[in-house]
């Protein structure tokens, strides 16, 4: 294939460097267990999604068979991008990926009329092409793309495509709703499918079970369409020209680490220890400051430190009971009431705690009502020198 770009360059240039981009498109080495649990999981959530096309009387057997088929591939054969083959995955990746992707199809059973890793492709004047086209200039592969009528309360009709991003990572953000990414899906959609009146947009985080969305009316909003357009080509003769290599915080996680020359370990163990140092430093001086501080705060004509008076809102002691006479009146039924109060697990605790002072045994109810969710959370953990 040509030298054509994809989202995936603009975001290595932004997260690591240009030399990354240079390194991928002449396919050197790197590593790929930066986002194997990924691969698996995207090529299983294709060929379950694929498969429901053909039948959608898909049983939960039929599922997991595909899984395990498409795990067992990834880690016997691998897989191929772009054309070009990659080494198969570990074990242990491919049955985290496949883990993944059927939690996901069981909160979210796939439609089956919906495209699963549709394949794009645009010249430089941004006419569709075929992908292995030589004139492509562009190509990107979307997760999910679905094309559907939807009629209002008015009984209006409007043509909608609902584009999904399935992601891996823990931490997802409405910020992913307008970076580059996903302004380049909203542009390929919208030029592949132009009679379409609403985009949907979407983020869907595989790990948390979490979905963010987008809508653009593209009635109204068709320069947002051009200001997308300007910037994807912006960002592609970006990285046409010669890049440099930048060495730095952005070479921890980059895949092509392990074969850039550039790449220096020691200088972020270095920005590492420094963020340590620092991190406790400043943990030992807010508690002084926070004691100096109690009754008038240090200023400076640049900040100020010391404790401000805020404002929140909080609820009478009774305002669950009024609501709730409320919502009665109003022909509102118990359980709508209680999904909408949301309980959480400090207030469940709370309940826990008085049903045991009146003598009640807890913990069958507690593995009935509780459910343990991994999470991440950035910050600085010791190791443990003792093993």
């Amino acid at each position: 294939m040509n030298r054509a770009f994809h989202p995936t360059h603009i975001r290595m240039k932004e997260d690591h460097c240009g030399y990354a981009v240079e390194l991928s498109l002449i396919n050197a080495k790197r590593d790929t267990s930066v986002f194997q649990t990924g691969v698996a999981a995207h090529a299983i959530l294709e060929n379950i999604g694929k498969e429901t096309n053909k039948n959608p009387e898909i049983t939960r057997e039929e599922i997991e068979q595909i899984a395990n088929i498409t795990a067992y591939n990834l880690t016997v054969k691998g897989r191929s991008y772009d054309g070009n083959p990659e080494p198969p995955m570990t074990m242990k990746q491919a049955l985290d990926g496949m883990q993944l992707a059927l939690k996901y199809v069981e909160r979210n059973p796939l439609p089956a009329d919906a495209l699963y890793e549709k394949h794009f492709a645009f010249d430089e004047s941004w006419n569709l092409v075929e992908y292995d086209s030589p004139e492509a200039e562009f190509r990107t592969m979307i997760d999910y793309v679905r094309i559907y009528t939807e009629i209002d309360e008015d009984g209006e009709e409007a043509l909608v495509a609902e584009v999904r991003d399935f992601k891996t990572q823990w931490n997802i953000s409405t910020d992913m709703l307008d970076n580059l990414q996903r302004r380049a899906q909203g542009l390929v959609v919208a030029l592949a499918f132009p009679k379409i009146d609403v985009l949907k947009l979407q983020v869907h985080g595989l790990r948390g079970n979490q979905r963010i969305e987008r809508i653009i009316y593209l009635n109204f909003e068709r320069v947002t369409i051009q200001n997308w357009k300007d910037d994807i080509a912006f960002a592609i003769n970006v990285l046409k020209a010669p890049q440099e290599p930048s060495p730095g915080l952005g070479c921890y996680s980059c895949p092509y680490a392990v074969t850039c020359r550039y790449n220096d370990p020691e200088d972020l163990h270095s920005i590492a220890k420094q963020y340590a140092i620092h991190h406790g430093k400043a943990k030992e001086l807010e508690k002084k400051l926070k004691a100096i501080t109690k009754e008038n705060p240090i200023l400076d004509e640049q900040f100020e430190i010391g404790y401000k008076p805020k404002k929140r809102n909080t609820t009478v002691p009774k305002a669950m009971t009024n609501l709730f006479n409320i919502w009665k009146e109003n022909d509102g039924t118990i359980d709508a009431y209680l999904n909408l109060c949301n309980l959480t697990a400090t207030e469940a605790k709370k309940i826990m705690t008085q049903l045991r002072k009146n003598g009640i045994d807890t913990k069958p109810i507690e593995e009935t009502i509780f459910n343990v969710k991994e999470y991440s959370q950035f910050g600085i953990s010791k190791k443990d020198i003792t093993s």
